[in-house]
């Protein structure tokens, strides 16, 4: 999903690969693996990202620097979603699917409190206005719960990269 008026975007990668596959290639191959596999790969906006973000904090993932279990994801790096991760992954997107499909067509939400530097924040600060598609949303939230599906069988993983 990617926002309408920007050029740059900065993107959160969810990668669907089979167990098979990933031992074959390991973290070192999966840029390439992206690259030639895009219909295995969900990109999510960092606006959205970060408007999710309170609830992603609640999904285990392993964390692959540290080789440790933990809530949440690396937003700076990767992330490995296994069985117990991808059930709560699954349930949380559905939720938001609920949600957002009460939205209308224009999807209007407040993002992170701004302001430049040198002004002073309470009188010249402004929440960002974000703006989406409602259909890009639901089809992004769709194939992340339909990813998240395929990982619960124990035959898959997602693994995430961070902007």
């Amino acid at each position: 999903m990617q926002k309408e008026d920007i050029n740059i975007a900065l993107v959160h990668d969810f990668i669907l690969i089979s167990n098979r596959k990933f031992e074959e290639i390991s973290l070192s191959g999966i840029f390439n693996y992206r690259d030639s596999n895009q219909e295995n790969v969900v990109q999510l906006h960092d606006d959205m990202f970060g408007y999710m973000q309170d609830s992603l904090k609640w999904i285990e993932t392993i964390n692959p620097d540290k080789n440790e279990i933990v809530l949440g994801f690396n937003y700076y790096g990767w992330s490995i979603i296994e069985k117990t991760g991808a059930a709560k992954l699954m349930k949380l997107m559905k939720a938001w699917y609920l949600i957002f499909s009460e939205a209308p067509e224009e999807i209007i939400l407040t993002g992170w409190y701004t302001w430049n530097e040198d002004e002073d924040p309470q009188t010249t600060g402004a929440y960002d206005k974000l703006s989406f598609n409602r259909k890009a949303i639901l089809d992004t939230l769709s194939r992340i719960i339909k990813f998240s599906t395929m990982v619960e069988s124990g035959e898959y993983k997602i693994i995430y990269l961070g902007i």
